[in-house]
Parts: structure tokens; sequence; C-alpha cells
């Protein structure tokens, strides 16, 4: 909130959540209500509800996460760690057997998901903060028996575990690929940006050397159906020499537009327009390229 107006909008908010609860009869918990400010706010906020002021604090939990006002989630990490490492301790405390695989289900049942839950929102950036939260693993393959002498990364094989920071990517990147292909009810464009060019030629660099079969496959059959009194090697020659990387793109880009259209919730005039805008300039191409090999 950065004006007046917005606070007002705030209070009428609450306002109409108050009456609606007491309409239903329902009451809120006011003791459990605060206000948390995000980001550099200057102005002096009073909240009310039923008359109630909230007060203003520097940290609040919310669904078992710990928000602070820079959304750094250090607090959070460092409460969900002590908590970790109570638990390995009562772990150790408590099971007479020194059996490792054991000892490690019942690390991966009752410890490990303290570290995991919703990591997607507060997947940590910070180095400390990742190593915060990779020390209680580490200690606690250290005191399995027979592995005190072993580097974590060996442990890690012997255990059959991964480290935290691992499985926190392959969370994300889950939870990206739900994004992208909207599995879930989150709008695409407010996380990601997508630049077509920087993909396309990524998958050129990678791609080249394996695709130059393909690539002779179609030009010489192109060259057939466009002019059957042309030898195509020519063109292939020149393609290859000067021309392969931008014949490239206009392929893998007509390519990458034909699965986007269908996976992309789009209507069918502008899908069938812009089936024939790549068609055209895959042609144009093709038809300049040789051209250039005929002069």
């Amino acid at each position: 909130m950065l004006t007046a107006v917005d606070r007002d909008c705030l209070q009428l908010a609450l306002d109409r959540i108050a009456a609606w609860c007491s309409d239903w009869q329902l009451q809120i918990a006011i003791k459990k209500c605060c206000l948390l400010r995000i980001g550099p706010i200057p102005t002096v906020i009073d909240l009310y509800i039923n008359g109630s002021q909230l007060p203003e604090v520097s940290t609040a939990k919310d669904l078992g996460i710990t928000f602070d006002s820079h959304l750094s989630f250090t607090t959070h990490i460092s409460s969900i760690t002590c908590t970790a490492n109570q638990r390995v301790n009562l772990l150790f405390r408590s099971f007479l057997t020194r059996n490792r695989s054991v000892l490690v289900k019942a690390y991966v049942t009752c410890i490990r998901p303290i570290l995991e839950y919703n990591s997607v929102v507060w997947s940590p950036y910070k180095i400390g903060d990742v190593s915060c939260i990779e020390k209680v693993q580490r200690l606690f393959a250290k005191r399995l028996p027979g592995l005190n002498n072993l580097t974590y990364r060996e442990r890690l094989v012997v255990t059959n575990l991964d480290s935290l920071e691992l499985r926190r990517l392959c969370v994300d990147l889950i939870m990206c690929y739900k994004i992208v292909f909207r599995l879930i009810d989150v709008d695409f464009c407010v996380f990601f940006h997508f630049d077509l060019l920087a993909v396309l030629v990524a998958m050129i660099i990678n791609c080249l050397p394996s695709s130059l079969p393909i690539m002779y496959a179609i030009i010489l059959l192109l060259g057939v159906l466009l002019d059957p009194g042309i030898d195509s090697r020519p063109m292939l020659i020149f393609l290859l020499t000067l021309g392969s990387r931008l014949f490239l793109i206009v392929l893998i880009c007509l390519i990458f537009c034909y699965i986007v259209l269908i996976r992309v919730d789009v209507s069918v005039p502008s899908r069938a327009f812009l089936s024939l805008a790549g068609i055209l300039l895959f042609l144009f191409v093709l038809l300049v390229l040789s051209m250039s090999v005929r002069k």
C-alpha cells in the first residue's frame, strides 16, 4: 500500500469480512491477526477489525511458513533447521537399533519433511541459508555407524540419499512445468518471460552437428519439389557453409510455433493465421537461398 486510497480499500475489505462473520455468527480470532509490512512502506498504517487495532509485527507465520518484511525467509529456515536438529537428536536417543537402513527410513519419514514443507515458496538463494539446511542432513549422515570417516558425497551414495538442495531444485522444476503447461491455475506471464530467440539459438548451438543429416534430406527433397532439373547439392553446400544456422532457425521456429499453437489456447483464426505466416516465411527464405545458389 502506497497511498491513503489503498489503505481505505484494505480497511473496507476488513470491515466487510467482519460484517460477513457477524451475519453468520462466526468469531474472528483477533489476537491471531497482525499487520506485516513487506518492502519499504514509509507511511504509518493503522488497520482495525471490529474496533481492535491490528498490531504491527516484523514476522508472521501463515500455513507453517514464517514470513518477514523482506521475504528473505531466513527466520523460517532457522526455525525449521532448529526443529529438525532436535528431531535428529531425539531419533538417535529413542532408537536402540543402530541399523543404518532403519535410521535412514526414520529420518526420511520424520525429519526430512520438516525441511521440505512448501519449499517452492521459501527455497533459499543465499549460500548461508542453503548450507544451514544441508547441515542437518550432513550431521545426521555423519552420525550413522561406519560413515563418520567418509565425505558428505560418499555418505549420500552409501545411504542412497539426494542432497536437499537437489531435491528442492527438482520440486522447483516440477512447479515450473506445471505453470508452463497450465496444470495449475497460475498465470505464466507473471513469473516468466519467454525469449524465443534465445531458445532457438541455444537449440541450434547444441543440436547443429546432429541435425546435419536431417538438413541434407530436407534440402534434397525440397530441391526436387521446387525444380526437378536443379541439382540440390550446390544448395546444400551453400547452406552448410554460409546459411546453415539461418535455415535451422527458420525450421526450428516453424516446429516450435506448431508445438506452441497446439499447447496454447488460441482461437482458430489466430492459429490458422500464424501457421500460414510461418509457412510463407519458410518458403520465402528457401526461395532467397535458392536464388543465391543460382547466382
